[in-house]
């Protein structure tokens, strides 16, 4: 759900495709170009309580300006903005999908 609330409160998103998410596998977040969360760990229920993951967190001024550098790079070649209401629809079919598995 915190996708879906990151929607509402207006936080953009982007997609390469909106039928073909697995282009990407790189998992980072560069908070307030201060900090730096990079690893193998799955932001998700299940990489939190079963996966064996690794996570670092780090404040060095080299690594978050090369994951800035490599988010812009990432964020200017996706071709496809989604609309606020092209991304809650999209994130409940999403949603309804996983919880029908």
């Amino acid at each position: 759900m915190q996708s879906y609330d990151a929607v509402t409160n207006g936080i953009e998103f982007k997609h390469t495709s909106l039928t073909d998410s697995a282009i990407m596998y790189h998992k980072f977040a560069v908070i307030d170009n201060k900090f730096v969360i990079n690893g193998s760990y799955n932001w998700t229920s299940i990489g939190a309580k079963k996966n064996y993951n690794n996570i670092m967190i780090t404040s060095s001024k080299v690594f978050v300006k090369q994951f800035n550098i490599c988010f812009n790079r990432l964020w200017a070649a996706s071709p496809y903005s989604l609309t606020k209401e092209e991304s809650r629809a999209y994130i409940k079919t999403e949603l309804n999908a996983k919880n029908n598995r």
